[in-house]
């Protein structure tokens, strides 16, 4: 999975998630990470991955995080759901 396709991912979560998410269409953008234009706004998103150190007797969170990309990129290959940002016209 690209890291473009995983800030998308993370995005739709955060979209799902957040009460108030402003609505409008989602651009790609580079920096910020996304733009959402509405009718009267626009909204940059930047998305930040935050690492800490494991407990003891716990895997590093690096690895947690793969499998869990592992099982994303399984799912997104069996799931007839397609989401992307629409561009700009």
């Amino acid at each position: 999975m690209t890291k473009d396709e995983l800030e998308t991912v993370y995005l739709r979560g955060l979209a799902r998630s957040l009460p108030g998410f402003p609505e409008g269409e989602v651009s790609k953008s580079e920096n910020p990470d996304f733009l959402v234009r509405g009718a009267d706004h626009l909204l940059g998103i930047e998305l930040t991955r935050l690492f800490q150190r494991p407990a003891p007797g716990q895997s590093p969170l690096r690895e947690q995080e793969s499998a869990f990309e592992s099982r994303l990129l399984r799912w997104r290959r069996h799931s007839t759901m397609r989401w992307a940002p629409r561009p700009f016209t």
